[in-house]
């Protein structure tokens, strides 16, 4: 079995295009995508439901709540999913991270960047599920 299509993963983005290139995107790398959300709040109303990803890829410039919000309402109720902060802000190298965020990936940058972002988080969940074993 693929490593990858145990790890649940959320694409948290207010842009459609963005979104469905995402997911494609992920079904080739294997993983397993939960229905996306367009904003913090949707994304925390799946939450409710209970469709609980391993990996959340959010969005940190989106209407209604965005992603600084997001992460703050996630980690205080969900500390367990890990967070990939995905902007255009994270041109510079030098930039802080957002707190809360497990990893930050410029969208301008290569898709390579967030593949190894999502490896290394996995990576980290199965170890875990490992040891609980």
């Amino acid at each position: 079995m693929n490593v990858n299509s145990q790890i649940k993963v959320a694409i948290v983005d207010d842009h459609d295009l963005i979104r469905k290139s995402l997911q494609e995107l992920l079904n080739l790398w294997g993983y397993t995508v939960i229905p996306p959300a367009t904003n913090g709040k949707d994304f925390l109303d799946l939450l409710v439901k209970g469709i609980i990803p391993d990996i959340c890829i959010l969005d940190m410039r989106m209407p209604e709540m965005d992603g600084y919000e997001t992460i703050k309402a996630v980690k205080g109720k969900w500390p367990g999913i890990k967070i990939i902060a995905y902007s255009m802000d994270f041109t510079n190298p030098h930039a802080g991270e957002p707190e809360g965020a497990d990893a930050i990936v410029s969208k301008s940058g290569p898709y390579q960047e967030l593949k190894e972002a999502l490896a290394l988080l996995s990576s980290q969940i199965v170890g875990i599920r490992m040891a609980l074993q």
